[in-house]
């Protein structure tokens, strides 16, 4: 409305974060004369009963830049714990929790779509603290990692209810509502989508706002739903998976039903490591694990090159899961022709113990949505989520008798045998052709020099 020209429904461009709202001068005098309408408002008396917001979350404010060190210390949450010095620097998505609080009256509510990096992250600690300080916590709605694909957000998000607390009342943090989206924000597709699926995606997002809605108004009146989240487990983290975290063994009822026992994994397997003396000259093979459960030959160096303080290798059955990837199911068994591949210290490797699980049961229960979910229920939303041996030791998983694993695994056998029989089968293709050089030398390099920019 602003851009369009609309100066009468109070719009202002001007650098909220800034308390002091100055003026920067030399600007357009049009440009000053709403900013010193703006400051005369809220730098007042002017107070507001609802804010409803989608901040930025990434801006920085520096205390070395002297025009945001201005601004860095306005804020009490500038100031570093029990010392009166600041921060060299705070993010906007901290900043603007406070001066929410700031322009809100008591009681007034706060609905603002913020970073889980905020509600989680190590970092943000003294923040969350903040908030509840500050705030009765109402509402957290977690909102898918997509929700913003449309505009190139890549961060996790949420939406905060938070009411402003009053000073001469003590009132205690309630329950709070805690609601885990699916499909809200992912029916903002990009133009090219097909229009059945964009109104596919459209009815899943209204159906999912409405089951919201009437979810939080059963929350308001005073009911109790699988939504509720006791008010003493809002003391660190306010992200929805953390509140609501998920565990593969609440499927036990479901085991118990089918005759399966479950067991924890460090009584399965044992972790391995068996470091291997790397010639300078010799050059080795990686191990890489892929997304689809399988092994396959990585980047090849001299062991001079390697730049991993300690590789190892592992033998054909052992469990190789990624640290990084294995939210992504890089988890794979591994098979004869790898077992010379060097593992680096990015991999734990698990060896199972004898009678006591089928390894491709095994890795087909680590790859399934159960235990995926609840490695990623741990996570803190921000960067990669890493899933090493401190985490693997305690998952617990379901165990089918011996017979059945086996049962199960040799069909996981069978496919792979026949995988790498179609491999072979494509193998002896290509070599037929080879005659007729189409994947020749002289071919791939017309290709290459033929090729339009990516």
């Amino acid at each position: 409305m602003y851009l369009h020209g609309d100066g009468g429904s109070r719009i202002y461009y001007a650098d909220a974060l800034d308390k002091s709202l100055a003026t920067v001068p030399g600007q357009e005098v049009e440009l000053t004369k709403d900013q010193e309408e703006l400051k005369k408002s809220i730098g007042g008396e002017t107070r507001f009963n609802c804010v409803l917001t989608n901040p930025p979350f990434s801006m920085t404010k520096e205390l070395a830049n002297e025009t945001e060190a201005h601004v860095l210390k306005q804020y009490d949450l500038a100031k570093i714990e029990g010392t009166s010095r600041l921060r060299n620097s705070l993010r906007s998505n901290a900043m603007f929790m406070e001066r929410y609080r700031d322009l809100l009256v008591e009681g007034g509510r706060l609905l603002t779509v913020i970073d889980d990096g905020l509600l989680a992250g190590d970092d943000f600690k003294n923040v969350r603290d903040f908030i509840r300080e500050e705030y009765l916590i109402r509402g957290i709605i977690s909102l898918p990692g997509d929700a913003f694909q449309r505009s190139g957000a890549r961060a996790k998000t949420t939406i905060l209810y938070l009411e402003k607390r009053k000073e001469d009342e003590d009132e205690g943090q309630p329950d709070v509502f805690v609601y885990e989206c699916r499909y809200v924000g992912l029916d903002d597709m990009v133009p090219k989508t097909r229009p059945s699926v964009a109104d596919q995606a459209r009815k899943n997002a209204e159906q999912e706002m409405e089951e919201v809605l009437a979810a939080f108004d059963e929350y308001m009146s005073g009911k109790v739903g699988p939504w509720l989240v006791p008010a003493e487990r809002i003391s660190n983290r306010l992200d929805a998976k953390s509140l609501r975290p998920w565990r593969a063994i609440e499927l036990q009822p479901k085991w118990t039903k089918v005759g399966a026992d479950s067991d924890i994994l460090a009584n399965l397997v044992d972790p391995v490591w068996e470091p291997v003396s790397l010639e300078p000259n010799r050059r080795y093979k990686f191990l890489r694990v892929l997304y689809a459960g399988y092994a396959e030959t990585g980047e090849a160096s001299l062991g001079k090159e390697v730049g991993y303080s300690a590789v190892s290798t592992a033998k054909a059955g052992d469990i190789v899961v990624s640290h990084i990837n294995a939210v992504n199911r890089a988890i794979c068994v591994l098979p004869e022709s790898a077992k010379d591949l060097l593992i680096s210290k990015e991999y734990t490797i698990l060896r199972p113990k004898k009678n006591k699980v089928d390894p491709n049961y095994l890795w087909a229960v680590l790859r399934s949505a159960a235990v995926v979910a609840e490695w990623l229920s741990g996570s803190t939303g921000v960067g990669r989520h890493r899933v090493g041996w401190d985490q693997l030791s305690s998952q617990r998983v379901p165990l089918l008798g011996l017979k059945e694993q086996k049962a199960i695994g040799d069909y996981y056998r069978k496919a792979q045998e026949h995988e790498s029989k179609i491999a072979d089968l494509r193998a002896s293709a290509t070599a037929a052709l080879a005659p007729l050089e189409l994947e020749g030398e002289t071919a791939v390099d017309r290709l290459e020099r033929a090729k339009p920019p990516k």
